[in-house]
């Protein structure tokens, strides 16, 4: 038991550090494609990503989750397994392909038609790869997940900024995303030989038994997921145009970066972690509020701050003609916290084996999503799409806790909330001192009152968290100072 809690602790520290290189790498790249495209360009690769996105969920077949969540799966289930997932790769591929020009057809893009096929090639090669990283994570491997990942994206990024520079537009994105995908992708083989790890020629219908009955329903649960998570895309550049779709997703993809990056820490590391002790209902309490307040420490502050700052924040990173992102990223940073808490539940969710239940809870909400965000669309305004979120997101909080957390650990609402309110109030009071350090301080020059507002917050958030919550700080050090010890579960 303590050699497992080592390496849980262990991996927490080596996503932690994955998470903070990737989300680095994803801004600098971010800044300097923002100053070299226009939004139009980023509208278009919104559009791109959404439609990939959802045909990409089918290339898995949900089989690397279920990989994870099986205990000691043999080696010719997992034979079998990789290659149903290398056949769906090309299956989905060969698909997407042939419906392209319908889907360009539907955004009224001519570009569209050419660019779709070139993208969905990342189906195919994620493909080859893709239960490599399961048995990574299976094994808490995070290290290497670190390496890889870091590797790739400084390719990815690379490629993509030099191809900005010779004037190749929107296909400068989409070739450095391949780029990521492809040397992310030759790095897991290559790491799967080395380990011994490589499939055998092996195929037998009956070992995926079990298997596909869980990947099917986490396979639908994330299609239907990315339908009501992404509608907003889909809907914006449907009815208002590339151009405020570019500055919308702008917006989002900054408020959102905290989340998918942060919660990554303790989500991956959470699921595998979770699953090896899903029948012990104290163990999967102590450790899932662990997660949720470390989480919300985490993400309250950026935030917060990022909403405070974003007058400053946005020209500084994007250029003076993405202004109008700025009141977007104030109210979506909003909506990413709130969102943040039922993201964290997910590991939960999966280790306790209720795929099922995380793929009815989706389908509702692809049910009540979409009819909200065409309500705020049809008023011409993208700030009342932000607003619906919100909203939206509130209502869910309380619907979440009722449905998932309360049946999986046992009622705790008031210890749940304690622990998410603590940290939105120490990062509530940071926002307001960094509102008024940027915008009443007698510093004309506009990165340098940015620079100081946010250094100023950063040390009011820290030296409230050390009086108001002092075990979550220990709680961090542990996990990436200190090598010894504590840990994800008790």
């Amino acid at each position: 038991m303590e050699d497992f809690k080592r390496k849980v602790s262990r991996g927490v520290r080596w996503t932690g550090i994955n998470t903070i290189s990737a989300t680095l790498i994803q801004l600098v790249e971010l800044s300097v494609l923002a100053h070299l495209l226009g939004p139009e360009t980023f509208g278009l690769m919104a559009i791109i990503s959404v439609v990939v996105g959802l045909a990409g969920v089918f290339s898995d077949v949900g089989l690397s989750s279920a990989v994870i969540q099986r205990k000691s799966p043999t080696h010719e289930e997992l034979s079998t397994l990789y290659w149903i997932n290398v056949g769906t790769g090309f299956v989905v591929f060969i698909l997407f392909t042939l419906i392209s020009p319908l889907i360009a057809t539907s955004f009224g893009s001519t570009e569209l038609r050419s660019m779709l096929p070139v993208a969905a090639l990342s189906f195919v090669i994620t493909s080859f790869g893709t239960q490599f990283v399961a048995l990574i994570h299976k094994q808490l491997r995070f290290d290497i997940v670190t390496k890889f990942s870091v590797a790739s994206s400084l390719l990815g990024m690379s490629v993509s900024i030099i191809l900005a520079l010779c004037d190749f537009g929107v296909w400068a994105l989409i070739w450095g995303d391949l780029s990521t995908t492809l040397s992310l992708t030759i790095m897991r083989v290559a790491w799967a030989k080395t380990a011994n790890m490589l499939p055998s020629l092996h195929f037998n219908w009956q070992d995926k038994r079990g298997y596909l009955s869980f990947g099917s329903y986490r396979v639908a649960t994330l299609f239907i997921n990315q339908i009501h998570s992404r509608i907003d895309l889909l809907l914006i550049g449907a009815l208002l145009g590339p151009v405020v779709l570019g500055y919308y997703n702008i917006a989002f993809r900054l408020a959102m970066a905290p989340i998918m990056k942060i919660n990554s820490i303790l989500t991956t590391v959470a699921f595998p972690a979770f699953s090896s002790v899903q029948d012990n209902e104290v163990l999967l309490k102590k450790g899932f509020m662990k997660m949720i307040g470390l989480v919300t420490s985490a993400n309250a502050p950026i935030l917060v701050g990022m909403a405070a700052l974003a007058p400053l924040l946005v020209p500084a990173l994007f250029g003076e003609q993405w202004r109008p992102s700025i009141p977007l990223v104030q109210v979506l940073a909003i909506y990413s916290l709130l969102r943040s808490f039922a993201n964290a539940a997910s590991s939960l969710i999966l280790a306790k084996g209720k795929a099922d239940w995380a793929f009815y809870w989706n389908l509702a909400l692809s049910l009540l999503v979409p009819p909200v965000i065409f309500a705020a669309a049809k008023t011409d305004s993208v700030l009342n799409i932000c607003y619906a979120l919100v909203a939206l997101q509130m209502l869910i909080f309380f619907v979440h806790y009722r449905l998932f957390v309360r049946n999986l650990i046992g009622p705790c609402f008031n210890e749940y909330v304690k622990v998410i309110l603590r940290p939105v109030i120490l990062a509530a009071c940071m926002g307001v001192l960094m509102f008024l350090a940027s915008n009443f301080a007698p510093i004309s020059n506009n990165i340098l009152a940015l620079s100081l507002s946010a250094i100023g917050g950063i040390c009011a958030y820290a030296a409230l968290s050390l009086v108001f919550q002092r075990p979550v700080v220990s709680e961090i050090m542990t996990f990436f100072i200190v090598k010894r010890k504590r840990q994800l579960l008790p």
